[in-house]
């Protein structure tokens, strides 16, 4: 994997399981064995996001 690929935690449909997804970088140095990748996009809350929507504070 390389060093500045991001991960997300996605999920499948609307109340379905999460999964990690990992979209690849561009950089030439890989994330060593046991090493941290840096770059993250927080999950989306999909109940906090309907109640939003529901209530009208979206």
């Amino acid at each position: 994997v390389q060093s500045d690929a991001i991960v997300s935690i996605k999920t499948k449909g609307l109340i379905g399981e999460r999964f990690v997804q990992i979209n690849p970088g561009g950089s030439d140095k890989t994330v060593a064995p046991g090493g941290r990748l840096t770059e993250v996009e927080a999950p989306v809350d999909l109940e906090e996001l309907i109640s939003k929507y529901v209530f009208g504070k979206l």
